[in-house]
């Protein structure tokens, strides 16, 4: 009764385990809070070849929230 139980356990630990392993190296979010915060990352196209994409209102092609339909 006792084994059941603990791999039960240990499967879980294992688990969050990966969840934290793996969510550890993602950037922080804390930055996005910021409405003017712009980010330029790279993004890689059909051919593989990278290329700066602009997120956010630099961008010139951004669209305020409020444009955006509440449905949306």
């Amino acid at each position: 009764m006792q084994k059941p139980i603990r791999n039960i356990l240990l499967a879980i630990a294992c688990y969050l385990a990966y969840i934290g392993i793996s969510l550890s190296p993602a950037p922080p979010v804390s930055d996005l809070f910021d409405r003017r915060f712009t980010m330029t990352i790279q993004v890689k196209d059909w051919q593989g070849e990278y290329h700066p994409f602009v997120v956010g209102p630099k961008n010139r092609y951004w669209t305020p929230s409020g444009c955006i339909p509440a449905r949306m």
